[in-house]
């Protein structure tokens, strides 16, 4: 500002205390958000969001597989065949895979409660109690 410019009680400052309605009619003192950088933004959050579940999925599967070898061999190929059903089976197969698991493991509790406690079989058994489930058949 020039020097032989003089300041009044309120300088103008631009976009200061001013309400603006923004397209959607609503009072606003702040601008809008800059769209493209916003847009990139979720972009890249959906995009990390998605790689974390991702990973997460690849854990679940993975230590399904490792309960996999801690059963009796005798019995060990039927189990991965039901693990592997529960994990990229149709919906229509988890009832019958999840009763051959437990068929399976009646004979190891200890076995058995560690399946029970496997991500793979708590979502398929969540999936199968939830309403409606029975009718997708």
């Amino acid at each position: 500002m020039p020097a032989d410019v003089l300041l009044g009680p309120r300088p103008k400052l631009p976009n200061v205390h001013t309400n603006r309605v923004d397209p959607r009619g609503i009072a606003s003192s702040i601008r809008a958000a800059d769209g493209e950088a916003m847009t990139t933004f979720f972009q890249a959050w959906r995009r990390r969001q998605a790689e974390q579940q991702a990973a997460e999925w690849d854990e679940e599967r993975d230590d399904a597989r490792r309960a996999v070898r801690e059963v009796p061999p005798w019995i060990r190929s039927d189990v991965s065949r039901v693990i592997e059903t529960l994990i990229d089976g149709a919906d229509s197969e988890l009832q019958a895979a999840l009763a051959e698991l437990w068929r399976l493991l009646e004979g190891d509790p200890g076995l058995r409660d560690r399946f029970a406690r496997l991500r793979v079989v708590e979502d398929a058994v969540e999936f199968l109690n939830r309403p409606g489930a029975k009718e997708a058949d």
